[in-house]
């Protein structure tokens, strides 16, 4: 998405032919040179795009699937409502969105603001609300245009509180606005901070170090690198190939090759993934499943994977369970 940052380079050439600064030619040529330096910008950050190109269009192609196991959007509309209540709220604030509102109203006059700020925001928030899958890191690029308009918002309230309240300077102004601003968002920084201190994994893995006696085979599918210097043997399940030693993934002895073909091409590894006949590869001690919850939520849309896990879960007893809750445990139920 931040590929269409470009929109502003363009707007502010369109801006410059409009006022007279420069030539039609010249706006063709330089809205070139513009459109080379973004993909050479891109480049430089990021290598990676050419070094292994074959591997860029394999991921972009798993970003552009119909569904995805908890992050399957809807229509347009309901995507865009997504993020707007979720990410965005979770980054700004309601009172930060407001002012962002505000912002826009105050903008939508200005050509300069129109043609470098809100066309390409627009844009890039149309690209991620338009696509079959919903990630947060999508709308990031949108947040600093809204951050911009929230200021801006901030600026002309205080200004007309001063007009109406002589007495009351612009910075005491802006500072008590701003202190309505930035407390949800402080706090939601907190409670965030808590949670990754106290992940529904992490307090699996300590669980495990309490109750279970060395030496026993402890079945993991999520990435517990906690767990790797203690005294247990691991199982990890890699789709087609059933469970493999964890360890032996770690360290190298496994060749990426077959961690591919494993995969086919999902995103998702665990065991609902895991082939029916290779489940007896997966037999432990203890099996720490985080991702079952998901799968029960979509069972209808993923159903060959609801069962492989109920078809586990059947030779087995629960000890243990751990659920996130907003601003003490972050994670998903384990």
């Amino acid at each position: 998405p931040f590929a269409l940052a470009f929109l502003a380079l363009l707007g502010a050439l369109v801006l410059r032919w409009r006022s007279g600064f420069i030539e039609a030619r010249a706006l063709i040529g330089l809205s070139a040179a513009a459109a080379l330096g973004t993909l050479v910008a891109m480049v430089l950050i990021s290598p990676f795009l050419l070094i292994e190109f074959d591997t860029v269009i394999a991921n972009l192609r798993g970003e552009v699937q119909e569904y995805h196991l908890g992050a399957t959007g809807g229509s347009v509309l309901h995507n865009a409502w997504w993020y707007a209540k979720g990410p965005l709220v979770r980054a700004l604030g309601l009172a930060g969105l407001a002012l962002a509102s505000i912002g826009l109203w105050l903008a939508r006059g200005r050509r300069e603001a129109m043609a470098i700020a809100l066309i390409p925001g627009a844009a890039m928030y149309l690209l991620a609300c338009s696509q079959n899958i919903v990630w947060e890191r999508w709308v990031l690029a949108v947040v600093p245009l809204l951050a911009m308009l929230a200021a801006h918002a901030l600026v002309q309230i205080a200004c007309a509180v001063r007009e109406r309240w002589l007495a009351v300077p612009i910075p005491a102004a802006l500072a008590a606005l701003l202190a309505c601003v930035l407390v949800l968002p402080l706090l939601d920084a907190l409670a965030d901070g808590r949670e990754r201190m106290n992940d529904t994994r992490l307090q699996a893995s300590a669980w495990l170090r309490r109750n279970v006696t060395p030496g026993k085979t402890i079945l993991v599918e999520h990435f517990a690198f906690d767990l790797v210097d203690s005294p247990y043997d691991f199982v990890f399940p890699l789709g087609a190939a059933g469970c493999k030693d964890a360890r032996g993934l770690i360290s190298g002895r496994v060749d990426n090759t077959m961690v591919e073909s494993a995969r086919k091409g999902r995103t998702n590894i665990d065991i609902g993934t895991v082939e029916p006949a290779l489940l007896g590869t997966c037999r432990a001690d203890y099996a720490v499943l985080s991702q079952h919850t998901r799968y029960i939520a979509e069972r209808e849309r993923f159903p060959r994977e609801y069962a492989a896990y109920r078809r586990f879960l059947d030779k087995g007893v629960k000890v243990a369970g751990f659920m996130p809750k907003r601003g003490v445990a972050g994670g998903w139920p384990v």
